[in-house]
């Protein structure tokens, strides 16, 4: 399930339903459990397309995948902390957080 076990993400909720403020780092691994291609790599997004497309790269080729793409249970931990108010900061080097 998203590259996360139900019991470990379960486990991980658990913990932080006893934390006051709560601070997220997150990466590419999201998006890409999501069924997003991550960008850099030799099977990113940017390679993917410009090989076998023979596109260039555009926002329109990224709002096409992410338009298919389904959040994960992980997408919903941050707005939910955050709706409690006990979300300290979200430093994120992906788009789809």
């Amino acid at each position: 399930m998203d590259g996360v076990s139900k019991d470990s993400l379960t486990k991980l909720e658990d913990v932080l339903s006893t934390k006051k403020r709560i601070l997220v780092i997150t990466g590419a691994g999201i998006p890409v459990a999501a069924g997003i291609p991550a960008f850099r790599g030799s099977g990113g997004v940017f390679k993917s397309l410009q090989k076998e497309l023979g596109l260039s790269t555009s926002a329109q080729d990224l709002f096409d995948l992410s338009d298919k793409a389904s959040p994960t249970r992980f997408h919903y931990l941050p707005q939910g902390i955050a709706q409690e108010g006990r979300l300290l900061r979200l430093y994120t080097k992906t788009s789809t957080i």
